[in-house]
């Protein structure tokens, strides 16, 4: 965050000029101390315990001074802040402005920032950012809801044995609820209902609890929203196409569109789940061949002659969405007294 500046050689560095009130208020309350080796001696220098006591009572990591406020919202948010984090710190406070919401709280946040900016969000400037996160929420739910796929399928396989991929389009639909005949594309041309981050929250329960007969509609309902409304976003092409982006994705589900639904969750099933996975196994199987690590069986499912079938001892988890730094920033925000917590008392 800049807080050194290189000065003469190369590994030589002094503090930022801009944090000078700052270094200045931390050296007043230490000034009868400064006399003290380990402040003006090069070497190796004696410190007792009672010393490092007495420093600690002389600045408190909780109370922050006017200055250091000052010096870091400056670095984090502030005129010296990178351009992006500096947009999206200023989204989250004008969030928390208009959130309900007496304690800034991280869930209510993250939906409120997932909602299109044009229904919260009065300075225009920060819309692309806005988007930007929006965009970041669909992908996390679309990770999530194949993954969750991916759970789904080999607790079937746990349960039953081996299954073809016929019977467990057969489950997932009947589960799920979807009408075998039916296009497609009449399933997934709608209008998107609803919020990215709400629906995370819900598949997140879903996993938690480990109800399959939920489930499957549960990832339903997330494919459809992702596909859905990720038609009016503008994705990043330079995204890897082997990693299945959701770029990739509405490419294929536009082939796919004609497909009647038994057919198109077979397309997902066996492209995006089980051939991702098998991909991605192969790619860390050769980074270990590389590194001369670990042998690991990584591959929980392979084809067998009564159809798909876990590998032996393979590990059944529930997957999780990726935690973001949401909470981090509100807890920074309020350090830097951007964001102010109402009294308790």
């Amino acid at each position: 965050m800049g807080w050194l500046t290189p000065a003469g050689p190369a590994g030589v560095f002094r503090p930022n000029p801009i944090l000078e009130s700052m270094l200045d208020a931390f050296e007043q309350n230490f000034c009868d101390e400064l006399d003290h080796p380990a402040f003006n001696e090069l070497g190796t220098v004696d410190v007792h315990r009672d010393d490092v006591r007495r420093w600690g009572n002389l600045w408190a990591l909780s109370d922050v001074t006017d200055a250091e406020r000052r010096a870091g919202f400056d670095r984090l948010a502030g005129p010296q802040a990178d351009n992006l984090r500096r947009e999206g710190m200023s989204m989250l406070e004008a969030a928390v402005n208009i959130s309900a919401d007496e304690e800034p709280n991280a869930a209510g946040l993250r939906e409120l920032m997932a909602t299109p900016p044009e229904d919260w969000l009065d300075d225009t400037a920060l819309h692309p950012r806005a988007d930007a996160w929006r965009r970041l929420q669909i992908r996390q739910l679309f990770r999530l809801s194949l993954e969750a796929m991916f759970s789904w399928i080999l607790w079937q396989l746990d349960y039953d044995g081996a299954l073809g991929t016929d019977e467990l389009v057969r489950r997932f639909i009947n589960d799920a609820a979807l009408i075998a005949d039916q296009s497609a594309g009449e399933w997934l041309y709608g209008t998107a209902e609803g919020n990215a981050v709400r629906q995370l929250a819900q598949l997140d329960d879903v996993l938690a609890s480990r109800d399959l007969q939920v489930l499957p509609a549960q990832i339903a309902d997330g494919l459809q929203f992702c596909l859905t409304a990720g038609r009016n976003e503008q994705w990043d092409k330079s995204e890897a196409f082997d990693r299945l982006p959701l770029a990739r994705a509405l490419k294929e589900t536009d082939e796919w569109h004609d497909l009647p639904m038994r057919r198109f969750i077979g397309k997902v099933i066996e492209v995006w789940v089980i051939a991702q996975h098998a991909y991605w196994c192969v790619g860390r199987g050769l980074a270990d061949a590389r590194g001369r690590g670990k042998t690991l069986l990584r591959l929980r499912i392979v084809m067998d002659e009564g159809g798909w079938t876990l590998t032996p001892g393979a590990s059944i988890g529930v997957p999780v969405p990726t935690p973001d730094r949401l909470q981090t920033a509100i807890s920074l925000l309020i350090e830097c007294g951007r964001i102010i917590r109402p009294e308790t008392g």
